[in-house]
């Protein structure tokens, strides 16, 4: 009884130790078409609405780059956009701010040397412009830093190391709210300032980060010349201007590190990659921690090494509750261009701050004043315009006669061109229509069409049109798609839609958008596996046909020459058309993947009504058997049924009814049970049906009747393709530590049972009067 107790114990504490991963966030490989940046590290980027703008980097030492790349995470497509003004030199090591809808790059370094130099790109007109300082502070050159805005115009740098081997440990702010006169546009005006500060500073580091979360900076991990340090956490409060005493360590806590990245979601601080360079063996990580702001305690995310590698010098950035890395090497080893996205399932954190709604679920809606994915991030104008402009996005817009970040300059424009006109940076008037003079001081306003009679004229000569009417001369009677389906404002003819809702009407929500997601990943992921298999394919034939041409001309008679030539010839027609049909299903995975972006999406969709539905013919078109005309078998089919607008199924794409193939048509594969047809094993050749299977379903599945019937984590006609995201699957190096463990705890608790068994004997039989 005693050792079935102790078997009990070992399998319930096994049983725990595996529970405990259940509660990781998941990881997931994004596919990225388009023009995909190089392979690099040491770059910067910011998340501007949905995308994710990327500048810089190095590649192995070797490449520096200075070129902007985008990625849009709704169509999953890079772009390299074209680019005006004066381009900063090539760098990595920098860091990238964003203000507004600006990026401020400070500092990096090349082979030639350090920058201190400050660039600001506009993220919507694909603009640089450079920064002039002003005052006398001039910083030295620095590379690995870190920076923070703390949403009053001012960029925390902390750290970093000089071109002369010094780690720096200083605190450095770049003030961008500068006033006065600036009129050259293709500057723009800012000054270091050097902050007195107070308490005990960390030792100077690089590689590390600083992340703000309510007011306090919060700087992990770097290398500090005599190596990384376990739990090297400090906390700078920006009220108090004050290093704070160095909080406790509590286990457990993140490995020592450099080159990860840290993130603000919510109250926690996310924590991801690295490497330990101290160790004789660098070891780099692919691990997420997450930091509680209000305990101060770290606890474990994710430890799936499969969808994020190893590396450092990457790059996070949250858009929507998700975290999008890009990115990273593996020390001098290896590195990456590839996108990998974390869930964490909390979209809305810590209640939006405080600062906003969750709206339906999906996405924080900050009030005004605040700004981020988690709503904490300050939003403010600079001296907020001077009162003589609006604020939106913390970038002023400017009334008519002045000029600047702040608004602050005045142009001399004659008579302020008596209201009559605008007034333009040369201090010249342009007189609007029915003015004229240079004041524009003669006249009377003129409106074309004299608005139709659904408008009046004003002072600017402009059409102020009646509600419900629009255009230059207010000839456009505006009427918005269905009323925007209460899901949106109507502004301008055109349906502005709230979080969660999409299309021309806001017919389309957050379900169905998921769903044709889902739909586009997998079939373009399928034909994509496909394309490569045939690639192969054609490569193989390529060579072989090449030998028996070879061996063509050492053939010893005219007829095996010719026969071998004819062979050769064959393989090598076959070689080609393999390759055509791998570059149409590489074209056929980008256009279904391109069916993510908005507009084309909508093109899927019936919104003749509110209650938007899936056309049957698009449904199709997102399924890898439309692209290979390869419905497989009579019976019917059941398929996943596409939500609707109203949250309910579509109960007329229940079934869809399949006609035979010909058999030399391939065939559907789907997701096999390991009792289905017998027990399967992993790797081993299996036996093919009669009818027989591409490519012997590539190892990963059983074939019978012509169909695949993959192993879990495969999908496609041949199980070539792996799943993006396995539901309730454990990474293999997670689930061997789950198993080590407890197998461990259950060794211990076996051995502790024995021994307390083996005293009890000893006792017994000491009482019975024998020695023992």
């Amino acid at each position: 009884m005693p050792k079935m107790r102790c078997l009990l114990w070992s399998v319930l504490l096994a049983g725990l130790v595996c529970i405990s991963a259940a509660a990781e966030w998941k990881w997931t490989r994004l596919p990225g078409d388009g023009t995909k940046p190089a392979t690099r590290a040491g770059h910067s980027a910011v998340a501007v609405d949905d995308t994710l703008v990327v500048f810089g980097g190095v590649m192995l030492d070797v490449k520096y780059f200075n070129d902007i790349n985008v990625y849009d995470t709704n169509a999953r497509r890079w772009s390299q956009p074209k680019i005006t003004g004066e381009v900063p030199e090539e760098r990595a090591g920098h860091t990238a701010t964003l203000i507004g809808g600006d990026m401020y790059i400070f500092g990096g370094s090349n082979n030639f040397g350090s920058f201190s130099d400050v660039m600001r790109y506009d993220t919507k007109n694909h603009r640089w412009l450079r920064g002039i300082p002003q005052g006398t502070l001039r910083p030295v050159g620095r590379s690995n830093h870190a920076a923070v805005y703390d949403g009053n115009g001012r960029i925390y740098i902390y750290g970093g190391y000089t071109q002369e081997g010094k780690f720096l440990s200083d605190i450095l702010i770049i003030n961008t709210f500068v006033e006065g006169d600036w009129i050259d546009a293709t500057t723009f005006p800012f000054a270091f300032e050097q902050p007195v500060v107070s308490g005990q500073a960390p030792p100077g580091r690089e590689s590390h980060t600083m992340t703000l979360s309510k007011n306090k900076l919060y700087v992990v991990g770097g290398y500090t010349g005599t190596g990384v340090k376990d739990h090297d956490l400090w906390v700078f409060d920006l009220d108090e201007q004050k290093w704070l005493p160095k909080p406790p360590a509590q286990e457990p806590f993140p490995g020592q590190r450099q080159g990860h990245t840290a993130l603000r979601h919510g109250n926690d601080i996310v924590l991801a990659g690295g490497c330990d360079v101290t160790r004789d063996v660098a070891l780099c990580y692919s691990d997420v921690w997450a930091l509680d702001t209000v305990g101060m305690r770290w606890s474990w995310r994710s430890t799936d090494t499969v969808s994020l590698l190893p590396r450092q010098g990457h790059t996070a950035n949250f858009i929507r509750g998700k975290m999008y890395i890009f990115g990273g090497c593996r020390m001098s080893v290896e590195c990456y261009n590839d996108v990998v996205v974390l869930d964490t399932k909390e979209p809305c954190p810590a209640d939006c701050g405080g600062h906003g709604t969750c709206a339906y679920g999906t996405v924080c809606q900050c009030q005004s004043g605040w700004t981020g994915h988690d709503c904490l991030d300050r939003e403010r104008c600079p001296f907020d315009c001077n009162g003589q402009g609006s604020c939106h996005r913390g970038q002023c817009t400017c009334n008519n006669g002045y000029i600047g970040a702040s608004c602050y300059t005045e142009i001399p424009c004659p008579n302020r061109c008596s209201n009559h006109g605008a007034c333009l940076p040369d201090a010249t008037c342009q007189c609007y229509l029915g003015y004229h003079g240079a004041s524009c001081e003669s006249g009377s306003p003129v409106c074309l069409n004299d608005c139709s009679g659904h408008g009046t004229c004003s002072e600017k000569s402009e059409c102020i049109c009646h509600e419900g009417y629009g255009g230059v001369s207010c000839e456009q009677q505006l009427v918005c798609p269905l009323g925007c389906c209460n899901h949106g404002a109507c502004e301008g003819g055109k349906c502005k839609c709230v979080p969660g809702f999409i299309g021309k009407s806001c017919a389309i929500n957050e379900d169905q958008k998921n769903y044709v997601f889902k739909m586009t990943d997998r079939t373009s992921a399928d034909l994509r596996a496909e394309a490569k298999i045939k690639r192969d394919e054609a490569s193989q034939s390529k060579q072989l046909a090449k030998e028996l041409l070879a061996d063509a001309d050492r053939a010893p008679t005219t007829a095996e020459a010719r026969n071998l030539q004819a062979k050769g010839n064959g393989l090598e027609i076959d070689a080609e058309a393999l390759a055509k049909q791998a570059e149409e299903l590489e074209k056929r995975g980008s256009l279904v993947a391109g069916y993510r972006s908005p507009d084309k999406m909508e093109s899927l969709f019936d919104t003749s009504t509110c209650d938007a539905k899936l056309k049957p013919d698009m449904l199709q078109l997102l399924s890898a058997e439309h692209h290979y005309q390869a419905p497989q078998t009579d019976e019917s089919v059941q398929k996943p049924m596409p939500p609707t607008s109203s949250g309910t199924a579509q109960p007329r794409f229940t079934s869809l009814t399949l006609q035979n193939p010909p058999q030399s048509s391939p065939s559907q594969g789907r997701s096999a049970t390991p009792t289905e047809f017998g027990i399967y094993k992993q790797g081993k050749q299996l036996k093919v049906g009669e009818s027989g299977c591409k490519h012997n379903c590539n190892d990963r599945g059983i074939c019978k009747d012509g169909v695949c019937y993959c192993e879990p984590g495969y999908h496609g006609i041949a199980c070539a393709a792996e799943d993006l995201v396995t539901k309730k699957s454990v990474p293999l190096t997670w689930a061997v530590a789950i198993a080590v463990s407890a197998l461990v705890v259950s060794m211990i608790v076996t051995a502790t049972c024995i021994q307390i068994g083996a005293r009890r004997r000893a006792r017994a039989t000491q009482e019975m009067g024998y020695k023992v």
